[in-house]
């Protein structure tokens, strides 16, 4: 638990890390960003913010966030006693190179956060972290690096926004520290039972259907269409299974819901109430991570085959991902090969 002022280190200042970083500051806590020694410079600068939960007319004006730390080593790492860390930065950087058994030798006994989606991430951070000091959380709101394409700012930065209290669970003590940190600076924040269970069911259903957008050229109106979005919801009910024999339980009642029908509804209603350009978002944020999708699609072909399951449909769309990415890399390339000739 913290003493005085918590210190706190987040790791990775993308979108993702800048708006929960802007808040634990706001709660009292000194912050800083560890980051790329090449990403250093812009940081220090601090970045401006467009926070998405208000007033309409006030959602351009951008507020700067600034006064934080920037570490680039692991020697400054360990030179400071933290309260809490938290993991903002996606699963497939989790699982690149040795930095993250690094920063655990390195941490002392702070709160671990975790807020990677991979099915497996949670054993990946508790063979090197202790259990009784890891907290999970689960990323419960949309922020991007702002302009979008279809959108203008005053200045370039991040805008974000969240519909409610963000979940965590763990050892109660832990959980308790992230909790009061997050609410502190104005984004609730809640303890909850079984956070990952949430978590992972729910990227169960959001990446066979994320492939299937993609394939669409990630536009509602065609996705709604598309022979591929029936593939995804079977994928999906697929992936639920896959993660409830990975957990040994059973699969959320919800499952049966997972139809095309539903997701039709949703890409309707989305725009219509989001403060954002919700189809240009999808589109520009998991082109981003793209990685992250293969990832997972992956480990629910490794976990099936080992659980000695039948996910046809997800195979499937893993072969159509695989087609859809070649497509968009051959097109890419005469434009790439064009401007070299050009310069």
């Amino acid at each position: 638990m913290a003493h005085g002022t918590r210190q706190i280190l987040l790791v990775g200042a993308g979108a993702v890390g800048l708006a929960y970083g802007r808040h634990l500051q706001a709660g009292g806590a000194q912050v800083a960003f560890f980051v790329k020694p090449k990403h250093a410079a812009s940081a220090r600068d601090g970045f401006a913010m467009y926070p998405l939960n208000t007033k309409a007319g006030k959602r351009r004006e951008p507020v700067r966030f600034e006064g934080f730390d920037v570490l680039t080593t692991m020697d400054e790492v360990r030179a400071r006693r933290w309260d809490q860390v938290w993991l903002c930065v996606s699963a497939p950087a989790l699982r690149a190179g040795d930095w993250f058994e690094e920063l655990a030798g390195a941490m002392g006994d702070a709160t671990l956060v975790s807020l990677t989606p991979g099915l497996e991430d949670r054993a990946i951070i508790t063979a090197r972290v202790p259990e009784e000091r890891v907290v999970e959380g689960m990323i419960n709101m949309i922020s991007y690096q702002a302009p979008l394409a279809t959108e203008t700012v005053p200045d370039p930065g991040v805008a974000y926004w969240y519909p409610g209290k963000n979940p965590f669970s763990g050892p109660a003590d832990r959980v308790a520290g992230v909790v009061e940190a997050l609410s502190a600076g104005g984004w609730k924040a809640k303890a909850v039972r079984d956070v990952t269970r949430s978590g992972t069911f729910g990227s169960a259903v959001l990446m066979p259907h994320l492939v299937a957008l993609e394939a669409s050229g990630w536009k509602f109106a065609p996705f709604r269409k598309s022979e591929v979005l029936p593939l995804a919801s079977r994928a999906s009910r697929e992936a639920m299974k896959v993660v409830a024999a990975y957990r040994g339980e059973r699969r959320p009642m919800h499952h049966v819901l997972i139809r095309p029908w539903l997701l039709k509804l949703l890409t309707r209603l989305a725009p219509r109430v989001l403060p954002l350009d919700i189809e240009t978002y999808l589109g520009y944020h998991f082109t981003k991570v793209g990685d992250q999708t293969e990832l997972l699609l992956d480990s629910y072909l490794a976990v099936a085959a080992e659980k000695g399951l039948d996910v046809p449909a997800i195979r499937e769309l893993r072969e159509r991902l695989a087609r859809v990415r070649a497509a968009e890399a051959e097109v890419e390339a005469p434009d790439r090969r064009g401007k070299l000739a050009a310069g």
